[in-house]
């Protein structure tokens, strides 16, 4: 991979701009703006880990305001974090270089076009990211644009505002770009110059020469060949917090609002800025860092992702994968792993997203807890703890299935017992075998070996007339897959019955996901926090949680969308 042209994200403010940056085939960077975050606010930096050269690994890594991207080693994007612009649910495809602005995202494919998701600024609906037409060599995005650099040096840029900027930089001549709220440009002397529908040109006081250049909310950076850094305020920006980089020699730079991090040839880390946060003294070393809104993140050596600092979007929290399977709670998903290990993540104020240890070979979410049969197949429970939900009872199960304050459990004699709350009738299960159990809010149900399906507790419509192959319990509704792959839905909140043929629904609160014959995901029901709104690409399965949703992708990593964005390696 050639030396790439990095640019750091402007926050979603009028105030904040990003910058990014350009890496070389060793260390690749990005960047974004940034919270004011103490460093003993930071948070110990969750890492995932793939192995050495696994085509799931990252080599590429770009910070947003509130999500981050990367890009692996097969070529394909993952995002996570905030994704209410849809910044963080990429397109499918391969990419050669990705870069991300303050609310949209943009990858360069391989044959040199740029493609963006997300939006250029919240304030005008919903419209769509889009990148400059024709073929590029290196793209970077910022507050409200988006920029490419050509093979000859020149640069084109799209976004709003746009249009009339544009022949501020026809005449211009680049080896590298950096996108903050106004974009920069290295000149092949070495020198720098910015360019705004508000200022129109200006260079740099300083002649250099520099190496790369990164541009950032009101300010710009630039390295020299010696490693040292030098920053500049802009003339308008009167809320510059950045201050000069610290002393020493680095790698790159990754520049956002008022946190800005180098990365040394040693791989260890030093941020500066108004209130930085550090990552601990465990990590590293890092092959490429980013800076985002308040949180920054790394690529390890192995490939795996590293993050620190703000993280209450998930920002700062790669998810561990890859997953065999995975499940959806109120506000936390987990996934079981080849290996038999649970990883949570999400909410976790009662603990559901702390799984014990030990090996697994089910997991199911609840309300606030999650509860997994072990390998010796008894059952073990987490999180919150209602009336008892976390005491199932001794001897083997095969399948366990959690609700809002109750639990069942699936036993090899194919009889079920249920522990928690009772006081709608949902663990108080009737006579009978089954073959498949699934646990609503108030409800239970479960599927017999002859297709019938029967439910108990608080179920606001009895189970229609029919046989099914799955069956699937939520809030106040409960769904059942035909054996030909149609769906049937009943209960208070039920939605007109889908067309077309599934082969696995989860069902939510108010919502309903499916899983299509080509892998293609399809949700129906209320979409007031975009759980709905599924990614391109195919899945392997679909677990609906209250107000989100996650798919399994056929690598193994998990993509959520709605309103608890999950990270997606």
């Amino acid at each position: 991979m050639t030396a790439i042209a990095r640019s750091l994200n402007p926050s979603a403010m009028a105030t904040a701009r990003f910058l990014w940056l350009l890496v070389s085939p060793t260390a690749l960077a990005c960047s974004g703006t940034a919270l004011s975050v103490s460093p003993q606010e930071a948070i110990t930096p969750t890492q995932s880990a793939p192995s050495s050269g696994a085509p799931h690994a990252f080599v590429q890594l770009a910070a947003g305001d509130y999500h981050a991207c990367g890009l692996r080693r097969d070529g394909s994007v993952a995002c996570w974090g905030a994704n209410d612009y849809q910044q963080a649910s990429p397109p499918a495809g391969t990419f050669t270089e990705i870069a991300t602005g303050s609310i949209h995202s943009c990858g360069l494919k391989m044959n040199g076009g740029i493609v963006c998701w997300g939006t250029y600024e919240a304030g005008n609906g919903p419209s769509t990211a889009y990148g400059p037409s024709g073929t590029f060599k290196h793209v970077c995005a910022g507050w409200s644009e988006t920029c490419g650099l050509r093979a000859d040096g020149t640069v084109a840029c799209a976004g709003d505002g746009w249009g009339s900027w544009q022949g501020l930089i026809t005449g211009g001549n680049f080896k590298e770009i950096a996108c903050g709220f106004d974009p920069c440009g290295l000149r092949p002397d070495g020198s720098i110059a910015c360019w705004s529908d508000i200022n129109g040109w200006h260079d740099f006081t300083d002649p250099g020469p520099f190496v790369h250049v990164y541009a950032g909310s009101g300010y710009a950076c630039g390295l020299r060949p010696d490693g040292t850094a030098q920053c500049w305020v802009a003339p308008d920006n009167t809320d510059a917090e950045l201050g000069q980089p610290v002393a020493g020699s680095f790698a790159e730079l990754s520049t956002g609002s008022t946190l800005a991090c180098g990365r040394r040839s040693d791989g260890s880390i030093a941020c500066w800025g108004s209130s930085p946060a550090q990552p601990s003294s465990g990590t590293g070393p890092l092959v490429q860092v980013t800076a985002g809104e308040g949180f920054a993140c790394g690529v390890l050596a192995d490939g795996s992702a590293v993050c620190w600092g703000d993280d209450g979007k998930g920002q700062s929290t790669p998810s561990a994968g890859p997953f065999t399977t995975i499940s959806s709670g109120y506000d936390h998903n987990c996934g079981l792993g080849p290996d038999g290990t649970v990883a949570c993540w999400g909410g976790n104020d009662s603990g559901e997203s702390t799984p014990p240890a030990g090996t697994f070979v089910q997991i199911a979410n609840g309300s606030s807890f999650t509860c997994g049969v072990r390998t010796d197949e008894s059952v073990a429970c987490w999180g919150k703890n209602y009336l008892g939900d976390l005491t199932p009872p001794s001897g083997p199960f095969t399948q366990v299935g959690a609700g809002l304050g109750h639990a069942c459990g699936l036993r090899p004699d194919n009889s079920v017992d249920c522990w928690g709350a009772d006081d709608f009738g949902q663990s108080d299960v009737p006579n009978g075998s089954f073959v498949q159990i699934s646990v609503g809010k108030f409800h239970s149900c479960g599927l017999h070996a002859d297709g019938t399906a029967t439910c108990w507790g608080d179920t606001s419509a009895p189970v229609p007339v029919g046989t099914y192959k799955q069956i699937a319990a939520g809030e106040e509704q409960t769904c059942g897959l035909h054996n030909d792959g149609t769906v049937n839905c009943w209960g208070d909140t039920a939605n007109p019955d889908p067309s077309g043929t599934f082969t696995q629904i989860s069902v939510g609160m108010w919502n309903v996901c499916g899983l299509r014959p080509d892998g293609t995901a399809y949700c129906w029901g209320d979409d007031s926090r975009g759980e709905i709104d599924v990614p391109a690409g195919t899945f392997t399965q679909v677990s609906m949680g209250e107000s989100h949703a996650c798919g399994l992708r056929p690598d193994g990593y998990a993509t959520c969308w709605g309103y608890l964005k999950t990270p997606d390696r």
